[in-house]
Formats: C-alpha cells, structure tokens, sequence
C-alpha cells in the first residue's frame, strides 16, 4: 500500500501505474492533480527568492514556519524545520532542491495525465482538504471536481473532503489520513 502527501500523490500514481503487482491499495492525501493550473508554475522561482529574504527576518520567518508548520504539527517536525531555516548553508539547499523540482513540475504533470489517466482498480481513498473558497477558488473547485470524477470512474475508490483542514493534512489532521489508511488496510484483509 502506498500513501501519498501532495506532490507525493503523484508519485505514488506514477509508481503504481508502473509496477501494478506491487501496490494493494493507495490512499491520496490532499495530493496534486494534473488540472492543476500550471500557469502559476511560473511564479515558483520568485516564490523560492522571497523565501530566501524572509526567512532571514524575525517576522518573515514567523510567518514562514506558520504556513509550512500548521498548528498541530510533531515538534520534532517544527525543530527540523527551525533548524533548517537557522542554518544558512541548509537553507540553500533547500531552496535549491526546491527550485530543481519546480522546474519538472510541468513534464511531471503532463506525463502523469498521459500514462495514469485513471485511478488504478485497486482501493483508493482520495483525501481532499478545505472548502471551496479562498482567492483560488476556481483552481480549488477544479481540482476538487476532478478528482470526484476520476474516483467515480474507479470501482473501488472512494473521495473525502476534509474542510477543516489545510494542505497539511498529516500535520493538521492525522486522525483523518490514519482512519482512511486503516479503511484501505481493513478492505485488503476482508479480500483475502
């Protein structure tokens, strides 16, 4: 079984289209969908950049560790990620790995949409997070639709939208990504 976070969402669809004997079911939490609009995707490289001046101001980087550590978060999640932003040579990397990553966004995207068009026919559980408002919404409510349309596609998946929780589901609401990986296991083991 395979649980993917965000952009780790599509790398959990990519794998399991490639290796399909190898996963038993998949849960998506609030994970990244091709329609996504990748016009913003060009915003990314000034995204990094401010990132890179903020951190190094007390208010920025309070705002900072707000929107990457919700409340709720693992403290030793929050002290990695202190130490990370305290660390100016660690820093760096970050924003390098990041900016490296950024740039495969759109390949990655068009690529998924072509090879794993559809939801594999094994137990899914897609995890959506917030309601549909919020300067976004029209991205939101795209996303959101897709991914009911590609669960009612699929025999066995199932689609959850959790609004009280951000995109940092794990971190935001554990309980909610924990029951949906244990419905996926409980429905494994009532197959065999």
């Amino acid at each position: 079984m395979l649980v993917g976070h965000s952009w780790g969402g599509v790398i959990a669809r990519t794998f399991t289209h490639a290796h399909p004997d190898d996963v038993a079911g998949l849960v998506l939490v609030d994970a990244t969908h091709e329609t996504i609009d990748s016009r913003g995707f060009a915003l990314l490289p000034l995204m990094y950049a401010l990132m890179g001046i903020v951190v190094r101001f007390g208010g920025g980087r309070r705002w900072l560790m707000k929107t990457l550590c919700p409340p709720g978060a693992p403290a030793s999640y929050r002290a990695r990620l202190e130490q990370r932003m305290s660390d100016p040579a660690l820093w760096r990397i970050s924003l390098r790995t990041a900016k490296s990553e950024g740039a495969g966004i759109r390949p990655s995207l068009a690529a998924v949409a072509r090879d794993c068009p559809e939801l594999p026919a094994i137990p899914v559980h897609v995890l959506t997070a917030g309601g549909v408002s919020g300067p976004n919404l029209k991205q939101i409510q795209r996303v959101h639709d897709a991914w009911k349309a590609m669960v009612e596609r699929a025999p066995h998946a199932r689609y959850t939208n959790v609004p009280s929780s951000g995109h940092q589901m794990p971190a935001e609401v554990p309980g909610v990504v924990v029951d949906a990986i244990g419905g996926i296991l409980e429905t494994l083991a009532a197959r065999r």
